[in-house]
């Protein structure tokens, strides 16, 4: 009985710290939030934007069925500022625009990039995420990928590359067949042809695997040299084996899209749903003032990977993070997301044009995305 009381205080004291721990940190999230009595609740324009805005799992309807990394951050602001509200979805950005000009709208939450021509007439809160461009192909067959191998294999590179180990391994067996020979080293004196062969193999040994003692020389500029060589051969044919592996790599990564650069010669699109998304304004913008002039304006992930498939495009330049959580989620198939970044983007929440509570979200939003609380969210939609 008496170890029976003890555990039920123990079990008191350790929901009582942790309720204290709770409230304290809450109340830190909420410190400079005044709560404002509303007399409705607030309607929350939603547009589906993964991984910022989708649609619940039926194991998780919660927040009206959405979910996502808009969603998290305005569950928290919504508890600091203590008030009902409810959810809107819009499926484009103009009509989502056209709600809040009309003060239809409250809050707008989703991917949105701030824009001088938008900010006329609405206001966009602080970043409350800084997300990517980045580049989508078509994942290429194993023969696909060993014929732009061996297409695109850095021969000349490779031919200048191995011309230098070979006139290096010459050089070395030269040194030391003339001064071995002169120090009457058994190694290398067995006639001038058999000397210098020898010498060949001792010094392809040397340069290629480090393998090699200085006191296998009787001359002592030869045990310098071969002190030298032990450290520099290993480290050079590192490098280059190095380099050589990275060029084919780049080489197989599908349309071998490596910098900004070569976007200028590939067929390129962006992705604009319904003729009207943020983003996609953003990033047509983007690609104009970087000399991708002939890019196509794509209207659905069906148009894009359809045009992907057949051929007809070579990458599909959109948001990164978007990208990558479909692709990880099985929604698009057969595509890979390169590990470049053309541009960083800021995404933020839109209000009215002059509503009284942006100044509000705006320190709500400094309040959480500074937080480690947040940031530990964050791992359950990007990598």
């Amino acid at each position: 009985m008496r170890a029976d009381r003890l555990r039920l205080i123990g079990m008191a004291l350790w929901l009582f710290v942790s309720s204290f721990a709770y409230a304290s940190s809450y109340s830190s999230h909420c410190q400079n939030i005044q709560t404002k009595e509303h007399s409705r609740p607030l309607t929350i324009a939603v547009r589906f934007s993964p991984p910022f805005i989708y649609e619940a799992s039926v194991a998780t309807q919660k927040n009206g069925g959405w979910e996502g990394i808009a969603i998290d951050l305005w569950s928290t602001i919504a508890e600091c500022l203590n008030t009902s509200y409810r959810f809107k979805e819009y499926v484009d950005d103009e009509n989502l625009l056209s709600a809040l000009k009309q003060g239809d709208v409250d809050i707008a939450l989703g991917a949105f990039v701030p824009t001088a021509e938008n900010e006329r007439i609405v206001d966009f809160t602080h970043s409350y995420f800084q997300g990517h461009i980045g580049v989508m192909v078509a994942k290429e067959s194993g023969w696909a990928n060993l014929y732009r191998l061996v297409q695109n294999f850095p021969l000349m590179e490779t031919f200048f590359v191995l011309l230098i180990l070979l006139l290096v391994m010459i050089a070395t067996a030269l040194l030391y067949w003339q001064a071995e020979q002169k120090n009457l080293n058994p190694l290398f004196t067995d006639g001038p042809l058999k000397g210098f062969y020898n010498a060949m193999i001792w010094s392809t040994v040397l340069v290629f695997s480090g393998q090699g003692s200085p006191f296998e020389v009787k001359h002592r500029g030869g045990q310098v040299l071969v002190i030298i060589l032990m450290f520099f051969g290993v480290s050079f044919v590192s490098i280059v084996t190095a380099l050589l592996t990275s060029a084919l790599t780049l080489q197989g990564l599908g349309a071998q899209i490596t910098s900004v650069d070569e976007l200028a010669h590939k067929n390129v699109a962006y992705l604009n749903m319904l003729n009207s998304d943020l983003r996609g304004e953003t990033i047509a913008e983007w690609l104009q003032d970087n000399n991708v002039t002939d890019s196509e304006q794509l209207f659905s992930w069906t148009q894009v990977m359809s045009a992907l498939q057949e051929g007809r495009l070579e990458a599909i330049v959109h948001s990164k993070e978007e990208m990558q959580y479909l692709v990880k989620s099985g929604y698009l198939k057969e595509v890979s997301v390169l590990p470049i970044t053309l541009e960083q983007t800021d995404y933020s929440l839109i209000l009215p044009d002059g509503s009284p509570m942006t100044e509000l979200l705006n320190r709500q939003i400094l309040e959480t995305v500074h937080n480690s609380t947040w940031h530990r969210r964050l791992e359950r939609y990007v990598d």
